[in-house]
């Protein structure tokens, strides 16, 4: 059985200046992206 993007739901975790470019390639390709932290 496999798993779609679309059926998963992505909690994302990182630090601003290592993680924006990580973020961005789930969203940009629609990813579930449904919450995300970070740290200052």
């Amino acid at each position: 059985m496999a798993i779609n993007k679309e059926d998963l739901r992505i909690v994302f975790m990182g630090t601003p200046e290592f993680a924006v470019e990580s973020l961005k390639i789930l969203v940009e390709n629609k990813y579930n992206v449904v919450g995300v932290v970070t740290v200052r």
